[in-house]
């Protein structure tokens, strides 16, 4: 197949993770061939992994035709290796995708479908969160608006969105006008780099928000660098800032993730897990906002059997 037939990338960065990199694999192979979607392609960028990422790799590249992958020689960090995969993708259009999520059937066909009627500049799409071991739906995404919208100007976008586009896979991205970006590289060792990406494409024309489920959202299996990923959303806003994005609603993205914060903390306290050291994050990059105080804080002075109270009560909430 030419360059010029090949409508979308499935771009996948992974690193050492090569028991869930095949359950994904195995799960778009699957759609694809199902599906007849002969114009896709699937690209991953292994970070130079330890395990048997490579023979994975090797095996199913010789297998499937559409399937392409690099090697990276050293470990190059978590957002220089999105940006080797954005950077190396053919199609039109490319979706990124997480090495430990799964995408649900129907997936591939919808996205072509919105490729081919709206050619947005980006397209957010909808998942939901499981257990570990995927048999559990946990939630669905925390929006409240329930169809498909388009086209929608960059503002309202970042409204409805807000920082849902952090997880890898909601985001497909116009590869022509992913190119016109300045140097993406100034973002790097944030392990957010594709949110900038984002903010910065959406200025660029209409998006497209489809809210079907597309993905199945994997809990608990990603370490992440809590100092760089905090760093990182604060530095998200400043950069919606500097765009223009309105302020209302960058600060009601900041409040959002305080909230988030102050969940997690709840949790790590209750389960006498040391909050000292969060708090001090959190104090670098917040303490200028109130919520930092109402929140935030009290992790720290809270006993954890009171916690644990809270937690309780939180989940108790959250299930009725």
């Amino acid at each position: 197949m030419s360059i010029s037939e090949l409508l979308l990338t499935i771009a996948i960065p992974t690193y050492n993770r090569s028991k869930y990199l095949k359950e994904t694999l195995d799960s778009f192979i699957s759609i694809i061939l199902n599906e007849g979607n002969k114009k896709c392609e699937i690209f991953v960028s292994d970070n130079c992994s330890s395990d048997n990422t490579k023979q994975v790799l090797e095996e199913y590249s010789q297998k499937y035709s559409f399937i392409r992958y690099q090697i990276n020689e050293q470990n190059v960090g978590f957002d220089k290796n999105v940006l080797l995969v954005l950077n190396n993708s053919k199609g039109k259009y490319i979706w990124l995708f997480g090495d430990d999520d799964l995408p649900v059937k129907g997936s591939v066909k919808n996205v072509l479908y919105i490729i081919g009627q709206y050619d947005p500049v980006y397209i957010f799409l909808n998942f939901g969160s499981y257990t570990q071991d995927l048999k559990k739906k946990i939630s669905n995404m925390s929006q409240k608006i329930k169809e498909d919208q388009w086209p929608l100007a960059s503002d309202k976008a970042l409204k409805n969105i807000g920082l849902n586009m952090s997880l890898l896979g909601s985001n497909v991205i116009n590869r022509k006008c992913y190119a016109d970006l300045e140097d993406m590289e100034k973002y790097c060792n944030t392990v957010i780099v594709h949110i900038f990406i984002v903010l910065a494409l959406m200025r660029m024309g209409n998006v497209y928000i489809s809210m079907k489920e597309y993905i199945m959202k994997r809990a608990g299996d990603t370490p992440i660098d809590v100092d760089a990923f905090v760093r990182g959303i604060r530095q998200s806003v400043d950069f919606a800032n500097e765009l223009g994005y309105p302020k209302k609603y960058t600060k009601k993205i900041i409040n959002n993730f305080l909230i988030d914060s102050f969940i997690a903390g709840l949790k790590i306290g209750a389960n006498g897990g040391d909050t000292g050291a969060y708090l001090g994050i959190y104090y670098k990059y917040f303490k200028k906002y109130l919520l930092f105080w109402i929140l935030i804080i009290p992790l720290q002075i809270i006993p954890n059997s009171l916690l644990r109270v809270c937690k309780t009560f939180k989940d108790k909430v959250i299930r009725n």
